[in-house]
Formats: C-alpha cells, sequence, structure tokens
C-alpha cells in the first residue's frame, strides 16, 4: 500500500530527513535470553494495533536487502570451514570474507533502522525494534579502541531503549535447550545493566514484573513518547546517545574470550 500512493510514499521518503508535524516514537526492545522481547512486542501489536506498529527483528539472518540472507549464508559458512586454516592466503581470504560479512550486515541493519525510523518520523505508527544490536557495546564481543571494530558502535539509536530486565533463573527456566549456564546468564545480565546507564534516553523494566504489568507499561510509553516527540521543543531534542564508558564493562565475562569478526 505505501507505494501504491503517490502521496503517502513522498511522506515516508521525505520523513528520512524531515521528521513529520505529528511523528511517532521508535523504540528499541533489548534483555537478556528469555526476557520475553518477542512476546512483548507482539502483545503490544495486537493491543495497539490502531497505531499502525512496525516490529522490526535486528537479528543478522532476517535481512532486508534483496539477496543478501543467501550471500551471507555463503560466506559465514566458508568463514566457519576455513577460519583454522594457517595457509596465508586462505587466512587472507577469510579475513576478507570476514570484512565484506560485516559491512553487509552494517548496511542491512542501518537500512532497516532507517527505514523505521521514517516510519515513525513519518506519523505512520509507532515501531518496535527487536534484538537491537548491543551485544558488541556490552563488550562481548571487544574490539581496539582505535578500530573500526565493532561496526555496531556506528549504528545510530532510536528514540529511547527499553531493556527487559530478566533474573539469571527465569533466563534458564525459558531457555532451558539453549545450553546456557548460571554464569553466563549473569554476566551478560551484568553487562546489559552496566550498558544501558550509558545510553540516553533509556530505562530498565524490573524482572518483577509479569507479563500483562510490561505490556501495560510499554503502553504507557508508547503514549508518553508519542506527545513527547510531538511537543513543539522535540525539535531540540535528538535520539538516543551511547556514550561509553570503557571502564564500566565486566573484564571477566566469559565472552570476551570470542575476539569477534563476522559470526
Amino acid at each position: 500500500n505505501l507505494f501504491s500512493n503517490y502521496n503517502v510514499l513522498f511522506s515516508f521518503i521525505s520523513s528520512i530527513f524531515i521528521r513529520s508535524k505529528y511523528p511517532l516514537p521508535a523504540m528499541a526492545i533489548v534483555g537478556n535470553d528469555g526476557s520475553g522481547k518477542t512476546s512483548l512486542c507482539q502483545k503490544a501489536k495486537d493491543e495497539l494495533y490502531k497505531f499502525d506498529p512496525l516490529h522490526i527483528v535486528m537479528r543478522g539472518n532476517e535481512s532486508w536487502l534483496p539477496g543478501w540472507n543467501k550471500m551471507r549464508s555463503v560466506i559465514l559458512g566458508y568463514v566457519i570451514k576455513r577460519k583454522k586454516e594457517n595457509r596465508k592466503i586462505i587466512r587472507f581470504i577469510v579475513w576478507t570474507l570476514g570484512w565484506i560479512g560485516e559491512i553487509g550486515d552494517f548496511i542491512d541493519r542501518w537500512y532497516r533502522y532507517k527505514m523505521g525510523m521514517a516510519w515513525a518520523n513519518a506519523g505512520f505508527g509507532f515501531v518496535l525494534f527487536e534484538r537491537y544490536p548491543t551485544d558488541r557495546l556490552r563488550g562481548e564481543y571487544p574490539g581496539p579502541k582505535w578500530s573500526l571494530f565493532p561496526l555496531e558502535q556506528f549504528i545510530p539509536m532510536p528514540d529511547v531503549i527499553v531493556l527487559l530486565d530478566v533474573t539469571e533463573e527465569d533466563s534458564l527456566k525459558r531457555k532451558p535447550h539453549d545450553g546456557h549456564t548460571f554464569k553466563e546468564m549473569n554476566e551478560k545480565r551484568n553487562n546489559y545493566l552496566k550498558l544501558i546507564k550509558e545510553i540516553t534516553p533509556s530505562l530498565v523494566i524490573s524482572p518483577n514484573l509479569d507479563l500483562y504489568s510490561i505490556q501495560q507499561y510499554l503502553s504507557e510509553l508508547v503514549w508518553d513518547y508519542s506527545i513527547t516527540k510531538q511537543r513543539n521543543d522535540y525539535k531540540d531534542m535528538s535520539v538516543a546517545k551511547w556514550t561509553p564508558d570503557k571502564h564500566s564493562i565486566s573484564d571477566n565475562s566469559s565472552d570476551r574470550k570470542v575476539k569477534g569478526g563476522f559470526r
């Protein structure tokens, strides 16, 4: 329907650069395994359907760019198969393909971000970004301070980041077949809580709330941020910002052993 009405299409494209008079909020829902991100996004869509919500999953293997999913799987398969070989030419090929994969993922996620923000800024509906790329920002796939890696640090953020906090026990109970350990869930949870303090605006939803209460809370947030975003002084406000404190990331995280690269 978007491409069948030229006036609507023009509003959508222009909102990439200029907000409409009545924009709606775009939120990123993040959280540890088993926090209920998918369930919450689906319930919010069902309850607030008159807002025409757009639910965008930022997972790497759910590409929006034509043909990238197939190309990505081929590159990833080769990288995994050849990563441990010692021949220089093979290592160079793996390194090159790894960066092609990294850049491809970055462009695809940036494209999804721009389309989501355009939808919200045009006033067509509010947007929920699920699985926003934060694991590398938490230090679990670190690179040197002077490095371009991780590229996720350059992906802009939506209007607000919402962390669904969850206890380690609930994570393991809700995801019993994922092979996680209590220590791993504890480290990831701590990294999430440290990261969210570095992002403004952001908020944490308590793990003591049930899904119904969380859904009510999220609905109120959509209303509140809709009003905030449409205020006259919102033009002076910006999207969420990440101002990292390098010393706040846990140095003993078990995931820090993974030096990253395309995955």
